[in-house]
Order: structure tokens, then C-alpha cells, then sequence
């Protein structure tokens, strides 16, 4: 789910966890569904692990990577130093720090080109009567009020919702998986949040999120910097 922040797992502790799920030893040929199981177990724990924030370059992946599997076949460490860990998590470090600037300064050139190309979109939006605006710049437009009371900025909300890009590209939806998601407003982003303050139980709303209420210049997976969010919800239940 698109809307929550991961609490990423430190690099050191990852590749421990991948150590003591290898077997060693392992020779038998590997099917083809286990080929893609461990395929996805290597992106998973990369993806834990953070390392595309690290910006390896080749080179250093040679390295790394003869490490995990010198450790998955349960080899004794490469020096035992223990000093070393200390000195790599510095390098560790020193190599995010880096990255994060490149990576800042190539999302805030996106942003802004999203943000450019969103003043259109946002014009036409204005002339719809239905749709409003909040004092903090969330766009909305109540399909369905819903009945009774509405939720505060604690309630835990049980919803149906997709999120699309002012493209219409899908980059999270609840629908499509086929289940409502429950959640605590004061863990998502704030123009979701705001948005769901307007409905009651059965209600249903389309809000227009700018990306100062949503990942303002950060990109994630399917939402460059910079985005506008839109996304139709529909408020099954919420408690508090």
C-alpha cells in the first residue's frame, strides 16, 4: 500500500537474515518456480536492504555480491576484524548520503516539470463546479456524503480506493486487489487524510491531492517527484 512510509531494515541485519535461509551446500538443479522464488526473495531483501540507495556501481556489486555468497555458503567472515563493521557502516553511510544528493537534486528537476505541466490540469479542475478546494490546496468533489458522523483525524477508516496519476496511470488500488484496506488517518498522507474528513459511512470522494499534501519531491514506485495524486475512494466504516 502506496500511502505508508516502509521502515527500511539496516543493511547488516538483511544480509544476516539471507545467510541463515540459504542452505549450504545446495546442488540440485533448481526448477523453474523455485528459480523464480529465489529471484523474488533476492529483490525483496534488496529492496529491504535499501540497496538502491547505496548506488553501487558494477564494480562494487562484484564485491558484494562475492560476499553474500561466500556467507550463504557458510564461509567464516572475510577478515576478523570486528572493527570492521563500525568502518562499514561509515562507508555504508557516506554512500547513501552521496546517492540521496544525486538523487535529490535528478527528483527536484522532475518535480518541477511535473509541477509545470500540473497548472494546466488544475485550471480545467477549477471550472468543474462540483469540485472545491480546502484552505491547504486539496481539491475534492463528494460523489456521496455518507450518513451520520465523520471521522476525525484519528479515526481508523476502513476504505475502498484506487489512486491514479493526473495521467490516469494506476499506481495503487484497493479495488484491484479485491479487499478494503484499514488504516489510522494520522499514518497517511495529509490531502488523503483531510479528504476522508468530508464523508460519512458510505460516502464516497474524489480527492485531487498536489504533491505539497502528498510525497511532495520524493518519488516512490509508480509516482515520480513532483506528482499530483488523484484518487476515488469509497468510506465502508471507520471507528474514533
Amino acid at each position: 500500500m502506496i500511502l505508508f512510509m516502509t521502515k527500511k531494515v539496516p543493511l547488516f541485519l538483511s544480509l544476516a537474515m539471507v545467510a541463515s535461509l540459504f542452505p549450504v551446500g545446495l546442488t540440485a538443479e533448481v526448477s523453474k518456480k523455485d528459480a523464480e522464488y529465489l529471484e523474488m526473495f533476492g529483490w525483496a531483501t534488496g529492496s529491504q536492504a535499501s540497496l538502491s540507495r547505496l548506488g553501487l556501481s558494477d564494480d562494487e556489486m562484484v564485491y558484494f555480491i562475492k560476499g553474500l555468497k561466500s556467507s550463504a555458503q557458510g564461509e567464516s567472515p572475510p577478515t576478523k576484524d570486528y572493527e570492521i563493521y563500525n568502518q562499514m557502516n561509515d562507508f555504508l553511510m557516506v554512500k547513501a548520503e552521496a546517492y540521496a544528493k544525486i538523487e535529490d537534486k535528478k527528483n527536484e528537476s522532475i518535480a518541477k516539470k511535473n509541477k509545470a505541466d500540473a497548472m494546466s490540469f488544475y485550471k480545467e479542475l477549477e471550472k468543474n463546479p462540483k469540485v472545491k478546494k480546502t484552505d491547504t490546496g486539496l481539491y475534492y468533489e463528494i460523489i456521496e456524503v455518507g450518513e451520520g458522523p465523520m471521522p476525525t483525524a484519528n479515526s481508523d477508516v476502513t476504505v475502498h480506493y484506487e489512486g491514479t496519476l493526473i495521467d490516469g496511470e494506476v499506481f495503487d488500488s484497493s479495488k484491484s486487489r479485491g479487499h478494503p484496506a484499514t488504516f489510522n488517518l494520522q499514518h497517511v498522507i495529509p490531502g488523503f487524510r483531510d479528504g476522508l474528513q468530508l464523508v460519512g459511512k458510505g460516502g464516497k470522494i474524489k480527492l485531487y491531492v498536489p504533491p505539497e499534501l502528498g510525497y511532495g519531491n520524493q518519488a516512490l514506485p509508480g509516482i515520480p517527484a513532483g506528482s499530483t495524486l488523484i484518487f476515488d475512494v469509497d468510506m465502508i466504516d471507520f471507528k474514533g
